[in-house]
């Protein structure tokens, strides 16, 4: 929690650092936004078809990742030379901040999310395919479409901690799932710092920590929000059910990156360990 209340703004007068936090927020932003295809599915009735268009977010964050990565494998290697691990820490917890401002963001966007992609269904239904659908973004009066789509930050309608029936167990594991996600990567990083000698063993072991945390998503959070939508499609359950999961899940993202400033000491130990043991 110190090194938390200690981080120094003065690492940020670096380009570089400020490009890799904003990258970092883009890809927790579009990540997170993913639920908002359940709303969509349901307010369109067209499940499946919202689950296709929401994977245009998840392809857009794979893109991001390939462009910061090698800044901050940079920063690692400058770590080694100067033997500043302190510098390297700070860094990484900026990265963590950028996380955690991207589920700000996700929150802030939540409605407008639902909004754009129920449009984007109804145009992908209209063209047939996917860049046809793109294409058509290129023109004035889709532009207008997505101006008029846009709402102010809200919880869609639902009230947070008031579940009304929905499980609060699976909520509570994605908020951990997603602390275990957010410092996977950034704690080999930092282990490869402390150990050039280990530096591809920590890489390839920062599956270890985020292998954990697909796990989970793909056992318990996943399957459970996807039981709501189809039991809400169903008519088994109140439509609000879906909006009620989503903005939680979205919430969760939030607080669980929070959680990885706590979470990253005991992930560096992890991978470690392990390292050395390998």
């Amino acid at each position: 929690m110190a090194k938390f209340l200690a981080m120094d703004v003065m690492l940020l007068s670096d380009w570089r650092l400020i490009v890799v936090v904003v990258a970092a927020a883009i890809v927790s932003s579009l990540l997170s936004l993913n639920v908002a295809a359940r709303p969509a599915a349901i307010k369109t009735g067209q499940l499946a078809t919202a689950l296709t268009v929401a994977q245009l977010l998840f392809l857009l964050t794979r893109f991001a990742n390939l462009f910061y990565t090698p800044l901050m494998a940079k920063f690692v290697d400058e770590a080694e030379k100067s033997h500043s691990l302190e510098k390297l820490y700070g860094q990484i917890q900026w990265v963590i901040a950028g996380t955690a401002f991207g589920g700000v963001v996700s929150w802030m966007l939540l409605a407008t999310a639902v909004n754009w992609l129920c449009c984007g269904v109804k145009c992908f239904h209209h063209r047939g395919t996917m860049p046809a659908a793109l294409a058509r973004l290129l023109r004035p009066h889709a532009w207008g479409v997505v101006a008029r789509a846009v709402r102010s930050p809200s919880n869609l309608g639902v009230k947070l901690f008031r579940l009304e029936g929905v499980s609060p167990g699976f909520l509570v594991i994605n908020v951990v799932a997603t602390g275990i996600w957010t410092v996977g990567l950034l704690a080999a990083l930092y282990v490869s710092g402390m150990n050039p000698k280990f530096a591809i063993t920590a890489g390839l072991l920062s599956g270890l920590v985020t292998g954990v945390a697909a796990i989970i998503f793909s056992v318990w959070v996943d399957p459970k929000a996807a039981l709501i939508t189809d039991l809400v499609e169903r008519g088994e359950l109140p439509e609000k059910q879906v909006r009620i999961t989503a903005v939680h899940l979205v919430m969760g993202n939030l607080v669980g990156s929070l959680l990885g400033f706590f979470l990253l000491t005991s992930a560096i130990k992890v991978i470690e360990f392990a390292a050395h043991r390998m």
